[in-house]
């Protein structure tokens, strides 16, 4: 195995002393994150989310079959990385429009 220069020697170790802070924050920031408690779907909102962003090009009527087509075909996650690139990129409005689409209407 080649030795290193002294130079080299140097930077790696400087390089792997600096990721240590930087690794620690990552980590604490990721616990953060995961400690914040998520709401619970508001079905108002997804009524009305819906109606902004999806019945104009999808139809009142057709929309509730392609989500049930979507659903029963692919499942929830689908449903959800597709709404991800679908005019609902932001995680709330998403969980709020899929709980609304995927509600039995007698709720």
């Amino acid at each position: 195995m080649p030795e290193r220069s002294g130079r080299s020697e140097c930077l790696v170790r400087l390089a792997g002393i600096t990721m240590i802070p930087v690794l620690f924050v990552a980590f604490a920031l990721a616990s953060v994150v995961a400690a914040v408690p998520k709401k619970e779907p508001d079905l108002e909102l997804g009524a009305k989310l819906v109606e902004a962003r999806c019945v104009f090009c999808h139809g009142r009527e057709s929309l509730p079959k392609l989500v049930e087509r979507c659903a029963a075909e692919h499942g929830e996650a689908y449903l959800d990385d597709f709404l991800k690139r679908h005019h609902a990129p932001d995680d709330e409005a998403r969980a709020d429009i899929i709980a609304y689409l995927t509600c039995p209407p007698s709720q």
